[in-house]
């Protein structure tokens, strides 16, 4: 009874010796989010979006590189010898009129593309926040499933680019295994 007595008193201690302890783990919040497959299936999306404004310019700078040749071929005829006034006058007149569509139109196409570049970057913002909230949302469930009392992101930096931790004794690194858990749910192609 002795024994018994003396194992249960040795269990309570080694319990509360245990109960007093936190248990400690980092994840690289960092490398989630790079890897997490989401992330890139969004990133590809924005590349595209930016590839099509793009390509939506260049075939506005083919127009106004038409109306550049137009501009020079009208100069080059100002400048002829033995040009008549009248021919000289409808030669400047088109030249300005043409001058003005392509300052209006280049302007219009700026515009245009900066409206066009903000609104990807606003929507890219957006979905970028809310698969950090995913990410952290797994994070916690994870965490809570394993009893972590606490979980500190290791990709942290301070003013320095140094990491907030230089040594936490005894915390486990949970990023393969929530990474894991994050790509479980893959889409098949």
């Amino acid at each position: 009874m002795q024994l018994l007595l003396v194992f249960w008193v040795c269990s309570i201690a080694v319990v509360s010796a245990d109960a007093g302890k936190p248990k400690i783990a980092v994840v690289n919040i960092q490398k989630l989010f790079k890897e997490y497959y989401r992330t890139a299936d969004a990133q590809k999306q924005f590349n595209k979006d930016y590839a099509a404004i793009q390509s939506k310019v260049n075939q506005e700078l083919e127009q106004i590189n038409e109306m550049i040749l137009q501009l020079k071929s009208l100069s080059e005829r100002l400048k002829e010898e033995g040009i008549d006034k009248n021919t000289k006058f409808e030669c400047a007149q088109e030249f300005k009129m043409i001058d003005q569509r392509r300052q209006v139109f280049l302007t219009e196409m700026k515009q245009t593309e900066l409206e066009s570049k903000k609104k990807v970057a606003r929507r890219k913002a957006a979905s970028m926040r809310g698969i950090m909230s995913e990410i952290r949302g797994k994070l916690i469930t994870y965490a809570e499933k394993q009893k972590y009392d606490y979980v500190f992101d290791e990709s942290g930096k301070n003013t320095n680019q140094s990491s907030f931790f230089i040594y936490l004794k005894e915390a486990k690194d949970i990023t393969p295994e929530v990474l894991m858990e994050l790509n479980d749910s893959i889409p098949k192609k």
